[in-house]
């Protein structure tokens, strides 16, 4: 179960693209694991377009083994959708809310 969320800025400060900085990730990752804790998710939101992995979602996306969690905000109510992506292979997860 999340019980955490690690917001991360955009260095790209592009509404088009999102990239996140080298330092928070590894704070991130470092906070983690000194706290024996595991990171379950990358989210990030898709304003104009489906929740679905872009080219440069897939293309840039460096965890194979951590879930891909995307938000469109195209329709009036935000769609979620959840992915594995490796080797550029996108494979859909079932999301579970408890």
């Amino acid at each position: 179960m999340a019980t955490e969320i690690c917001r991360m800025r955009n260095v790209d400060r592009s509404p088009v693209s999102f990239s996140m900085s080298e330092n928070e990730i590894s704070r991130a990752f470092k906070g983690f694991k000194n706290r024996d804790e595991e990171w379950m998710a990358i989210y990030h939101s898709h304003p104009t377009d489906r929740a679905y992995p872009s080219q440069e979602d897939i293309l840039f996306h460096n965890y194979p083994e951590i879930p891909y969690i995307i938000v469109s905000l195209v329709q009036n109510k935000p769609a979620v959708r959840c992915f594995l992506i490796e080797n550029s292979l996108v494979t859909e997860l079932k999301i579970e809310l408890v």
